[in-house]
């Protein structure tokens, strides 16, 4: 689920694909690949991992556009 957003479902939206991240100490943030092994963090650094959102279900133009505006305030969707 790194790749491709999990589908949505009749006619939802996809959700977001996971990542890992490394977080220097200096602030600048690097992708790292699913398949990475034995790398080394320094002092301060960060390793972030995030999953992947669920997809949507139905169509959103479908919803009112009130409460697909608040939920793209809410971060509940792109």
């Amino acid at each position: 689920r790194l790749r491709r957003p999990p589908p949505g479902a009749a006619g939802g939206s996809p959700g977001r694909p996971g990542a890992y991240l490394r977080e220097h100490a200096a602030g600048r943030t690097e992708p790292l690949s699913s398949r990475a092994t034995r790398q080394p963090l320094a002092a301060g650094d960060a390793l972030i991992i995030e999953t992947s959102g669920g997809g949507g279900h139905g169509p959103p133009e479908e919803r009112a556009p009130e409460a697909v505006a608040r939920d793209r305030v809410d971060g509940r969707t792109a």
